[in-house]
């Protein structure tokens, strides 16, 4: 079998539902995705993140064997950035599923979740690494652009642009 196919195969196992992270409960499953996904480890935020933005904290769970596959942690209206923006601080997939839509469903979740849920929120801002071209185009897809260069932005050194993308844009309005 090769790459394609086994690709195809997994794609066509595993289907998918979006629901709020439940702590404890999925603490390690999505601790072990963070850790084998991400450099940054965002686990210290997870209770407090489950607490004050429940709606905004969503797994990719598989429906047949209830494996969470993904994540997405966000905050609303956070400290560095403008009153009506959300900020992801995370989103990741488990390595043994990429490329299988899941990433682009926890975006899709968040965006409608801000839209309904939280209609003073504008826009949706993230941070992704200078050199990451493979994250970079990911979210151009959706819409995101680079409104900011950081320097020296990671504890590492690494520098950063920040995206931001308008959720009236993303749903077509005015």
């Amino acid at each position: 079998m090769d790459a394609d196919e086994l690709h195809y195969s997994k794609r066509k196992k595993v289907s998918l539902i979006y629901r709020e992270y439940v702590h404890p409960k999925d603490y390690a499953d999505v601790s072990n995705i963070n850790s084998s996904a991400l450099i940054v480890s965002f686990t210290y935020l997870y209770e407090e993140f489950h607490k004050k933005n429940s709606d905004l904290f969503i797994v990719a769970e598989n429906e047949v064997n209830n494996k969470i596959l993904g994540f997405i942690l966000v905050e609303k209206n956070p400290k560095s950035l403008k009153k009506g923006t959300a900020l992801i601080y995370g989103i990741a997939s488990h390595p043994g599923y990429k490329r299988l839509g899941i990433g682009s469903g926890l975006i899709r979740n968040v965006m409608v979740n801000l839209r309904y849920n939280h209609p003073k929120i504008k826009h949706l801002y993230l941070h992704v690494q200078e050199t990451n071209e493979e994250a970079l185009n990911f979210y151009f897809k959706f819409g995101f652009k680079k409104v900011k260069f950081l320097k020296d932005f990671y504890s590492w050194g690494e520098n950063a642009h920040q995206l931001a993308l308008s959720i009236a844009d993303y749903f077509g309005e005015d």
